[in-house]
């Protein structure tokens, strides 16, 4: 049966439209808009890349594949033989994948939305969480192509993410008392 698929970036590209009009209305802060926009548009590269396209009509026997052993991409990689195969050399190039994808997540919480430290872990965890469990969840519907849900996946998301939201929770932090000592000297 032909499918018809539907980018899941289409829909982030109809919500940053709309917000873009929403905005030019409101008349906010360029640097915090550009910001904002950023940050839609980061969300759906997320939403594409993670779940690719949505089938019409949906795969009739729909495959799922479920990892829940924690790192066990480091048990994979200590089987391969030959560490100049194409086999050892994709799994390496997934799991640095998905150590990149939440990090331009962490410094919109940091910059952006100015979450807690806390929060920001949460958050990032939430959404690495959200991420696999739609990946398994559609898969298993047969609406995307075979994903599913992977641990270390979740990890390394999140991982990566946190990372970098705690080195620019720091450095916006330094700031602000950068500032502050600056104008307790002033006065």
């Amino acid at each position: 049966m032909e499918h018809t698929t539907v980018p899941v970036m289409l829909i982030g590209i109809i919500i940053f439209i709309s917000i873009v009009i929403r905005d030019m209305v409101k008349k906010r802060r360029f640097v915090k808009r550009l910001l904002y926009y950023c940050f839609i548009l980061y969300v759906s590269v997320v939403a594409q890349l993670t779940l690719g396209a949505i089938l019409f009509p949906p795969a009739e026997d729909p495959f799922i594949q479920v990892q829940l052993e924690p790192f066990y991409f480091v048990k994979e990689w200590s089987t391969y033989t030959n560490y100049e195969s194409w086999s050892f050399y994709n799994n390496a190039r997934l799991t640095f994948y998905n150590f990149l994808l939440l990090m331009p997540g962490g410094f919109f919480l940091a910059f952006l939305f100015k979450v807690k430290r806390w929060k920001g872990a949460f958050l990032l965890f939430g959404a690495s969480l959200t991420i696999e469990t739609l990946q398994l969840i559609l898969s298993y519907s047969g609406l995307i192509r075979t994903r599913g849900f992977n641990t270390d996946d979740l990890i390394m998301n999140t991982a990566g993410g946190l990372i970098v939201f705690l080195i620019f929770k720091a450095i916006r932090g330094r700031k602000i008392k950068k500032t502050i000592k600056t104008e307790h000297r002033i006065n």
